[in-house]
């Protein structure tokens, strides 16, 4: 899919908060302030996964996945400064290339979750017939070995075949 990254490529740096001057606010801001800036670029109805820096130059990572019935499980990411809360990169699932989104997509294609609840009811569904086929396969093959053959019934040998003229 030509997503493969050698084990010594470089990594993609995430982006980094810029430190408040010195008589600036260097407390991060409420979880209430990174929801809504994430609101305003992602819209749409979904559930967060927010990932906290684990240092004072770190980015806030905010993910959010769409609701619904026949929601995809790719999740949209927002970076946001934790000082500020202003967008510092946005990553849309649907931006990206098609090898990186089928890519992206294989877990979801695994285990069912490709349009959310839908399509899990419609593997279930396969699943579940297909893992009858062998069961019922094998009920029937031993039913036909308890069968007893059918009586063959004696017909009179012609003797000549001159008779059947």
């Amino acid at each position: 899919m030509g997503t493969y990254q050698t084990e010594n490529a470089p990594v993609p740096e995430s982006p980094k908060s810029k430190l408040p001057a010195a008589g600036g606010n260097s407390n991060p801001l409420v979880l209430s302030a990174y929801i809504q800036s994430a609101d305003k670029v992602l819209s749409y109805a979904g559930d967060y996964t927010i990932r906290f820096p684990a240092n004072s130059s770190d980015a806030i990572l905010l993910s959010k996945t769409r609701n619904g019935f026949f929601a995809s499980p790719a999740s949209d990411k927002v970076f946001l400064d934790q000082y500020t809360a202003s967008v510092l990169k946005l990553d849309v699932f649907k931006s990206k290339p098609f090898n990186e989104r089928v890519s992206n997509s294989i877990k979801a294609i695994h285990v069912g979750d490709v349009y959310g609840r839908f399509t899990k009811i419609l593997y279930f569904l396969a699943c579940l017939i297909a893992t009858s086929l062998p069961v019922t396969g094998t009920l029937i093959w031993i039913n036909k070995l308890s069968k007893t053959p059918p009586k063959t019934s004696a017909r009179p040998k012609l003797e000549n075949s001159e008779h059947l003229t």
